[in-house]
């Protein structure tokens, strides 16, 4: 993985209209486009990602059905 791969417009739409939805959740910090991480080692797929204040349990996140994996 070298550096960040060209974000489309269609990608940078999305994030927009995540952000809207998300930042107003408790706990959330922010939304940024990035690579995946999975057991906190970087994939190279390009993700819409959701920073939070405290990660928790996905039991515990109450959610609309987001793909967390």
């Amino acid at each position: 993985m070298s550096g960040m791969p060209d974000v489309t417009p269609e990608l940078e739409q999305a994030k927009a209209r995540a952000e809207e939805r998300l930042l107003g959740l408790p706990g959330v910090s922010g939304v940024d486009i990035g690579f995946k991480e999975v057991g906190g080692e970087p994939t190279d797929q390009l993700a819409i990602r959701v920073l939070v204040q405290e990660k928790k349990p996905l039991e515990e996140v109450p959610g609309e059905g987001a793909d967390s994996r």
